[in-house]
């Protein structure tokens, strides 16, 4: 296959916030595999992008081939909104009551009637019933030229019938990759691959800058001709139309209220056994807020065994499985869950495939925030405390990377707010969409194949150069980043100091201080690409960057612009990258990975961005973006105020009631604080650095 040399990696993802962000992920995916495929010039920068890394190519129960991510995603039963669990290409709908249709009520006692309450179905978003409204206007125009509505469609003049073969094969082939060809019946025939087909084409197609391949057309008389021309005009014009609605029910998801769900904005189809909803917990029902709940559903009714069966159905199929990326919400009940899961890849996998996650946190600000009364803020904080603790003294020791993600407010240098002036620090559809992108970019190096200078990697390779000091790592951005030199910039401004150096030579007066000037400005334009004033710091404990200090560094360029605002290769990319890397004040072990293929924004993304990050578009189609996965002391001091704040809840009363609740007991919180100190020693520079007595002498004190 495709991605043998990469080998296959398994996206988890656990809870809301990384459901949310999970959306956003696999559009980008998603989109990155539609420019592959399409005639866009930049389509050989993102062909080099294996997208078979994290996506599978399956089979319905009637033979259609499908196109899907490899994911298993968990979450809250109603969670998904107006969207059904398996979705319509693998006949989730088939056999679905109809609102006429109910079955009569079963009566177990005698007299009274029966009464039926019913909740209403939940409102999908515009978005979606617009994207599914697009979906069944193009399969109607596809029905309508196969049917032979206009005679004149179907030529029997042997160019004629060779040029339709080869636009059946040229179609077939495009089925067998985005999951098209194969029977009907059931909901994985040719109408729901039809419709998988039409969403893909759909939003490339209301995407700025991309064009579908066009069809070669059969000859036809001046008055046939006329009148074909007149119809394609009359279809183009409906599709532009479709077109425009689309965009502007995306554009509405920025409206409160108008997204409740993940799924209101998701458009990749998954695999049935990809969902996971947690039975007996409900959405807006349960809070799962404790990390002992989490931990003490999966044990019930046997319930690792599912899990472990959900997840070895996919481990299964790759040829070469490479890892687990895990997306998560830590601070909750899916923490302890996602705990005891991925104890069981542990167990299962082995140390040799490796696991590297981002928890989603929310912001304190929005803890304290979103109660409704101050008692209920303090509890939902002191829960905080209670769940971060254990998240990090439990989910670190299962992860080879954890990197702690901080959604909402976060401070942002005047230059960055203003090129991110529509950020809502307070909106989840935004701080996710944010985060996503961080992911997407970070995880490029093990889904990108090898090629000399790139600095590609699998997931295990990349985890080892920058975890020096543990699993826990830092997480900035510069999005969008800012533009290097090209080559010819670079040859430009040697020449002209070349001629400058001539004309002061010639004239007699001094050179040298006046090109240090020059040269000075150069390194300090160079150095602006990666400013560590001008980075959006998304980990908690790491964000003032003067106390930062990185002990191995991952920077990971992508599509990278000139100055002039064309797209730079990737030789003038990375040796903007290692010009800027230079000027840095500090010397650490640093791995880069340079990429031509920008990050692709599609559709549903929000409009972050004051001037498009380059183009002038508000809603650029792809933006540059750089991040840095670092491995950092600092944390340390982030783990000890982590222990120290959990010294203090746990001892309390409230929160003796609350671990007492969740299954801790006295010992075991004891447990948590050591292995917290040893996290903290351990990255500040090794287990044997720290002064263990002191450590001692500090936990007897409090």
């Amino acid at each position: 296959m495709a991605s043998g040399a990469l080998g296959e990696v398994i996206t988890l993802q656990f809870g809301s916030r990384a459901n949310w962000t999970g959306a956003h992920f696999w559009n980008f995916q998603d989109e990155t595999q539609g420019l592959a495929e399409s005639d866009d010039a930049d389509a050989s920068a993102y062909a080099d992008l294996d997208s078979g890394v994290t996506y599978r190519v399956g089979e319905t129960h009637s033979g259609a081939p499908t196109y899907v991510p490899r994911l298993v995603f968990f979450d809250l039963c109603g969670a998904m909104g107006g969207v059904k669990r398996a979705g319509h290409l693998y006949g989730d709908g088939a056999g679905v009551v109809g609102d006429g249709d109910l079955p009569p009520p079963v009566l177990t006692w005698d007299g009274g009637a029966a009464k039926v309450v019913r909740r209403d179905p939940e409102r999908k978003s515009s978005f979606l019933r617009e994207l599914e409204d697009d979906q069944e206007r193009w399969r109607d125009e596809d029905d309508e030229g196969e049917d032979g509505a206009d005679a004149d469609d179907r030529m029997d003049t042997d160019e004629e019938m060779e040029e339709m073969e080869e636009e059946e094969e040229e179609d077939g082939r495009k089925r067998k990759k985005w999951g098209g060809g194969g029977g009907g019946g059931g909901g994985g025939g040719a109408d729901a691959i039809d419709a998988l087909r039409a969403k893909m084409t759909s939003h490339i197609l209301a995407s700025p800058g991309k064009k579908p391949k066009p069809k070669p057309k059969p000859s036809l008389s001046s008055l046939d001709a006329e009148a074909k021309r007149a119809k394609e005009e009359a279809k183009k014009k409906r599709r532009e139309e479709a077109a425009a609605r689309l965009e502007a029910s995306a554009a509405r998801l920025e409206t409160p209220g108008e997204v409740n769900s993940w799924t209101d904005f998701g458009k990749a189809m998954f695999h049935p056994r990809s969902a996971c909803l947690l039975t007996g917990l409900w959405h807006g029902v349960d809070a799962f807020a404790g990390f002992g709940e989490g931990a003490a559903w999966i044990e019930t009714e046997d319930r690792r065994e599912e899990v472990r069966d959900r997840i070895r159905f996919f481990a299964e199929e790759c040829d070469a499985l490479r890892g687990f990326n895990v997306l998560l919400d830590d601070l909750g009940g899916f923490g302890g869950f996602a705990a005891a899961a991925l104890e069981e890849l542990r167990d299962e996998y082995g140390s040799a495939t490796p696991t590297c996650a981002h928890s989603l946190r929310a912001s304190r600000e929005e803890l304290t925030t979103s109660s409704a009364s101050p008692d209920d803020a303090r509890g939902d904080f002191r829960a905080a405390l209670l769940n971060e603790a254990l998240a990090s003294a439990t989910l670190g020791a299962e992860c080879e990377l954890y990197a702690p993600l901080q959604l909402g407010l976060r401070p942002l240098s005047a230059s960055r707010a203003k090129l991110l002036a529509g950020l809502d620090a307070r909106s989840k559809y935004h701080g996710t969409a944010l985060a996503a992108a961080c992911v997407e970019s970070s995880s490029t190096p093990w889904r990108t194949r090898a090629r000399d200078g790139v600095g590609a990697g699998d997931m295990r390779a990349t985890a080892r150069r920058v975890n020096a000091d543990g699993p826990f790592v830092a997480v900035d951005a510069w999005f969008p980043c800012g533009a290097v030199a090209s080559a010819g910039e670079l040859a430009r401004e040697e020449e002209a100091k070349q001629r400058r150096r001539a004309e002061k030579e010639r004239s007699g007066s001094g050179f040298e201080r006046e090109e240090e000037a020059r040269d000075a400005a150069a390194r300090e334009r160079a150095a602006s690409l990666a400013d560590d004033a001008d980075a959006v710091a998304l980990t908690p404990g790491c964000v003032d960057r003067d106390v930062v200090e990185p002990r191995a560094e991952l920077y990971v360029l992508r599509g990278a612009r000139t100055h002039d605002g064309a797209r730079a290769s990737v030789e003038d990319a990375r040796r903007g990258l290692d010009a800027a890397l230079r000027a840095a004040t500090y010397r650490v072990p640093r791995t880069r990975c340079v990429h031509a293929a920008p990050l692709p924004l599609p559709l549903p993304f929000p409009s972050l961005f004051a001037s498009g990050g380059g183009p002038s578009s508000r809603n650029p189609s792809s933006a540059p973006i750089m991040t840095r996965v670092a491995s950092t002391s600092t944390y340390g001091a982030e783990l000890r105020r982590v222990n120290d704040e959990w010294r203090r809840a746990s001892r309390a009363g409230a929160g003796k009631a609350l671990l007492s609740q969740w299954g801790v007991a006295a010992d075991d919180a004891e447990e948590t604080s050591e292995t917290l100190l040893t996290l903290a020693r351990k990255c500040e520079g090794g287990e044997d650095s720290g002064d263990d007595d002191d450590d001692e002498e500090e936990v007897e004190r409090m």
